[in-house]
């Protein structure tokens, strides 16, 4: 039996598709049968926006669409041209099934049976990236993780599928300076009433709301500005080093909501600073850090602040802040032939972290998924479903989450075990922000949800680039308010044959 030692002193999204194996394999076609019916709410969202009487879109939980997003495409197609001996160009396109056909399919296949089944919204990842000894660049559809933990993470974690974006990577000595820019979807709820184009936004809706603040609590110390562009930026930088066992890391994260943005905005060298940009912009701070011991357990910690403003008079305090934290400890061994590894996390983020009083504001990446599927509501057509991703932890605010995580590996055999206990209030970034000042402020608040979960997994590598796997899943679920009533417990079995090109 031995430890085995985490080296990885930096997280980078791209070791997946940088390893040798890749380099030398510019294309590659994976097949993928199975039934994957875990992970489903009920129902599949709730209405988010009427077009007209009878036609509409919906608002799924962040969660539950990651996990649909994860499911492996029936088939995949990936292709890496490398432009120079340090640069590549990656483009992933994968035959997926929409996510309503999905959901109503009682076996949950990723099979698309017709036309209608098919997503719309690949393809999933296209980017190109150049890397050297001292800097690194991407630009395109990618992922992003800068977070101490490989799994969660509070300010920007692959929560968010991707990013339409751009980093640049300075690499020193123990050290690296990132540096993102990411435009996000600008869209906002509130379709003007008739048959014609107008900006006569039903009062309450996210577009009223973004353009009419300024008459409501708190608006004061943003001097009554409006800013309405439809646009909505992400700048985020870190600071991150290596001491020997300590890693330590900083991340400031800012969204320009409703202006288009200006050098000054982005500041990529200074970390939280204030240029009274009140009225179109919302800045938060990320504290980590990591600690590798001895026979092969790591810590790892953030503390994530988010500023939140509440004051409407002068000589009054006027800051508070919002706060999430993540603690972790992982250990890796080998034993007996295997090489185990294992987590634990605790997440508890503040009700409305992510929220901000401006929709445009907000610290999530919006996903409009496109629909041909016409079988949820008969008659009723939904064409759009409408996902908002906290920018850094999956479930959002209002939560407190314990994750257990454990994967085993012996030659072709892989298993894996996760058990977590779940605790979700009341407010979600759909909770208009407003409702803070006379809200309690303790997570979880209202009517708590509370989820027990338990995955079972296994893969086995058959010859000819062959891979059959099966899974069993538990969740017992109270105070879930979904159509099986108020208590739900359901257990599902997946199961699923592979097959990839090499």
């Amino acid at each position: 039996m031995g430890a085995v030692e985490d080296t990885n002193a930096f997280n980078n999204p791209f070791n997946f598709y940088c390893n040798e194996k890749s380099r030398t394999r510019p294309f590659g076609l994976t097949l993928d049968l199975g039934a994957y019916p875990a992970g489903r709410r009920y129902p599949l969202g709730s209405e988010f926006e009427k077009f007209n009487p009878s036609w509409g879109s919906d608002r799924v939980d962040a969660e539950m669409a990651r996990h649909w997003s994860n499911i492996p495409s029936l088939a995949r197609t990936e292709f890496r041209y490398p432009a120079s001996l340090h640069s590549f160009v990656y483009f992933r396109l994968g035959l997926h099934r929409d996510i309503a056909a999905w959901h109503q399919d009682p076996l949950g296949s990723n099979a698309p049976l017709s036309d209608q089944e098919v997503d719309l919204n690949e393809p999933s990842l296209g980017y190109f990236h150049a890397e050297n000894e001292h800097f690194a660049y991407t630009v395109g559809r990618f992922p992003v993780h800068w977070s101490p933990s490989s799994d969660f993470g509070l300010a920007l974690s692959s929560a968010v599928p991707y990013h339409n974006a751009m980093e640049f990577t300075l690499k020193m000595p123990r050290a690296r300076y990132r540096f993102l820019v990411s435009s996000l979807n600008p869209w906002l709820e509130g379709t003007p009433s008739g048959d014609t184009s107008s900006e006569d936004y039903p009062p309450g809706s996210e577009e009223y709301r973004q353009r009419h603040y300024a008459d409501q609590h708190g608006a004061v110390i943003f001097h009554k500005r409006v800013y309405a562009e439809r646009v909505k930026t992400l700048f985020a930088h870190r600071l991150e080093g290596n001491l020997g066992r300590l890693g330590l890391g900083v991340t400031e994260t800012q969204i320009i909501g409703g202006k288009f943005p200006d050098l000054r905005d982005a500041g990529p060298y200074v970390f939280f600073h204030n240029d009274f940009k009140d009225g179109y912009t919302n800045s938060a701070l990320s504290l980590d850090a990591s600690l590798r011991l001895p026979a092969g357990f790591s810590l790892a910690a953030e503390l994530y602040l988010d500023d939140v403003q509440y004051a409407e008079t002068e000589g009054e305090d006027n800051s508070a802040s919002l706060q999430g934290y993540l603690g972790a400890v992982r250990h890796a061994m080998n034993t007996h032939g295997w090489l185990l590894f294992q987590s634990l996390h605790a997440v508890r983020t503040d009700p409305y972290l992510y929220g901000y009083l401006q929709p445009l504001n907000t610290m999530a990446s919006r996903h409009v998924l496109a629909s041909n599927y016409g079988g949820v509501r008969g008659a009723s057509l939904t064409d759009r479903y409408v996902v908002d991703y906290p920018m850094g932890y999956l479930r959002g605010g209002d939560s407190f989450d314990f994750w257990y995580r454990m994967e085993a590996w012996r030659g072709a055999l892989e298993l894996s075990l996760s058990a977590s206990v779940l605790a979700r209030g009341g407010i979600s970034l759909s909770t208009p922000y407003q409702n803070y000042y006379s809200t309690a402020h303790d997570s979880p608040t209202g009517t708590v949800e509370r989820e027990i979960r338990v995955d079972l997994g296994s893969a086995y590598r058959l010859r000819h680039g062959l891979t059959a796997h099966a899974g069993l899943a538990f969740q017992g679920i109270r105070n879930s308010g979904n159509v099986y009533g108020n208590e739900a417990r359901r257990a599902q079995a997946s199961a699923g044959l592979a097959w990839t090109m090499l």
